[in-house]
């Protein structure tokens, strides 16, 4: 493990989030846990903490476990795994062992309740510290951002996630 500075994890995540995407994971409190692709994330500093926001519908399984703990970790490829991340983005945790499916070596990262994918090479560790559901109405834009990404109404979770460590991982 090597610490990096979150100018350059945000430059890895932003080429990932424009491309196939990256992992949000989550312990699911059994031992396991959920790793689910994201293409959505922001960064920054607020409260006098750097955060790492990501956005999660509350019809997927990493919502609920987000609700049982505050504890994820954002983990970028460093290499192809665009099957790997098809099949997190696509299949419920609730019906699935993606990892299994997958076959994603989840291992501890630094703190105590994250778990990280051991085969990618960029990591941020988060501990959620606020929470915002997203409503209609609040998006100004003449419709254009509902109309497109929630025409069913299914807003997002915003989680804002304190960054506790960000790593390229020496695998």
């Amino acid at each position: 493990m090597t610490t990096i500075q979150s100018s350059e994890f945000f430059k890895q995540l932003q080429a990932a989030l424009s491309g196939n995407g990256a992992f949000l994971v989550v312990e699911d409190g059994k031992g396991s846990a959920n790793p689910m692709t994201i293409g959505w994330a922001m960064q920054g500093f607020v409260w006098q903490k750097h955060v790492l926001q990501v956005l999660v519908r509350p019809s997927r399984f990493t919502h609920d476990l987000l609700e049982r703990t505050d504890m994820f970790s954002v983990c970028v490829p460093g290499h192809d795994m665009k099957k790997a991340l098809a099949v997190c983005g696509t299949k419920s945790g609730r019906d699935t062992d993606k990892a299994r499916e997958c076959a994603l070596a989840i291992v501890p990262g630094e703190n105590p309740g994250i778990r990280i994918i051991r085969d990618c090479e960029f990591i941020c560790e988060c501990r959620t510290v606020a929470k915002m559901q997203m409503a209609p109405g609040k998006l100004f834009d003449g419709g254009n951002i509902s109309g497109k990404f929630y025409p069913a109404g299914d807003f997002h979770t915003v989680y804002y996630g304190e960054i506790l460590a960000i790593y390229r991982n020496g695998q």
